[in-house]
């Protein structure tokens, strides 16, 4: 009797572990299903067809989407095509395997390939790989060397690790080019797409380098650049931090650094946020961005106006920038508040000014300050006598500015200048 029993067990177990790879592939295909619905729309990119073929040890997934105008090949193709071939073993005992490619219809050109490890703990890691990209859009070129990166993930977190790296990114228009060394990016990202602009992330840049073709834009130069951002969403309302440490800028002939400071977003409406996000992806598919005029901006006013009824702020925080003469300094928090607001306001700037609640305070050297006034004098037509209003520090050369706008009411170290009128 007890060989019996031992005997049913084992065949039990046999069935059991015979069917893990089979239940694998089912859960795989679950998942296959899942990316199809999240991931395209997110990109934007348009699903044409998906097929999925389940066998015991083995699968095989594809989706063919529409090619991107943007992205420039060799040949002119219509289609993209992601195949996935799965391995399911004997879990936990012997991991997932997946091999991704992403190619063209013609399968002549493999931009991606994706390795992924799928653990019995539920944790996968993703390793890829891509070739160099351009993607083009009228006069605008933009070019990713080599990208390669990891993803990783453990059910049932919502959460993905995220290690991005590329050597170089070259952005060329008729006006400039910008060039990026070895941006390297590691994030916290949820997996789902449906979460706006929500996560942590670190960024580094090496060097980046503005080229201009036209003698108005200033060329500059920015080396080792390390950003660490965080953005959380509460009743519909996000907040950021964004914190910089920037070793070396040069702008023109002019060097800073180093340099940091703090940029904090709070009580941006992410609904309306999305809207604008949407409407401007829209402009940009019509290709009316290249061409601005004051009437393909319109659909823009809607969500615009909408925004800045949830007064949104902006805040500058511990920002230090050392010159040659010395070390500028400073703090600004900017709020708008307004009850209505309606298209009218487009005609009457005023009411956008008296909804502007800026507080600002800085401290900076005197050949700074006199460049800062040449400047505003060239830029701002205001009755400003700026040289007595700007104080002096005991027993420095530097100045000090409180600066101050409510309900239409400029303030500068105490003096009232009124923009309203």
């Amino acid at each position: 009797m007890m060989i019996k029993i031992t005997l049913i067990i084992s065949i039990i177990l046999l069935i059991l572990i015979a069917l893990i790879p089979y239940w694998t592939g089912i859960e795989a295909e679950k998942q296959i299903h899942h990316f199809n619905q999240d991931f395209y729309s997110a990109m934007n990119l348009q699903l044409v067809k998906s097929r999925y073929q389940r066998g015991w040890f083995h699968s095989w997934a594809q989706s063919t989407v529409e090619m991107p105008k943007t992205l420039v090949v060799s040949a002119p193709h219509h289609y993209l095509v992601l195949t996935h071939e799965i391995d399911h073993g004997l879990l936990p005992i012997q991991p997932t395997l997946i091999h991704t490619q992403l190619q063209t219809d013609t399968h002549d050109t493999t931009f991606l390939q994706i390795n992924t490890v799928v653990q019995g703990n539920g944790e996968s890691i993703s390793t890829f790989e891509m070739i160099p990209l351009t993607f083009q859009e009228q006069k605008i070129h933009l070019q990713l060397q080599n990208l390669r990166g990891k993803i990783r993930f453990k059910f049932p977190s919502a959460i993905a690790q995220v290690e991005l790296h590329n050597p170089q990114i070259q952005l060329t228009t008729a006006i400039y080019q910008l060039l990026l060394q070895n941006v390297i990016l590691n994030t916290k990202l949820p997996i789902r797409p449906t979460e706006f602009l929500q996560g942590r992330g670190y960024l580094t840049i090496e060097q980046g380098d503005l080229l201009v073709f036209e003698p108005q834009v200033t060329p500059w130069r920015l080396q080792k650049i390390h950003l660490v951002a965080h953005s959380d969403i509460l009743s519909d309302y996000l907040t950021t931090r964004i914190k910089v440490d920037l070793q070396h800028l040069q702008v023109g002939t002019d060097s800073y650094g180093p340099n940091r400071g703090e940029l904090e977003l709070h009580h941006w409406h992410v609904p309306t946020l999305k809207a604008f996000s949407k409407n401007l992806g829209t402009l940009q598919q019509q290709e009316l961005l290249l061409s601005p005029t004051y009437l393909n901006f319109l659909p823009l006013i809607p969500s615009g106006i909408n925004l800045l009824q949830h007064n949104p702020q902006v805040a500058v925080k511990d920002l230090k920038i050392n010159t040659v003469a010395g070390e500028l300094s400073g703090n600004m928090q900017l709020k708008f508040e307004a009850n209505q607001l309606n298209y009218l306001v487009l005609f009457n700037p005023t009411e956008l000014i008296k909804g502007l609640h800026v507080q600002a305070q800085l401290s900076l050297p005197q050949p700074v300050l006199t460049k800062m006034i040449k400047w505003a004098q060239t830029t701002f037509s205001l009755p400003i006598d700026w040289e007595k209003l700007i104080t002096l520090e005991k027993n420095t050369d530097y100045s000090s500015i409180q600066l101050q706008l409510e309900q239409g009411v400029l303030q500068i170290n105490g003096k009232s200048f009124f923009l309203s009128q």
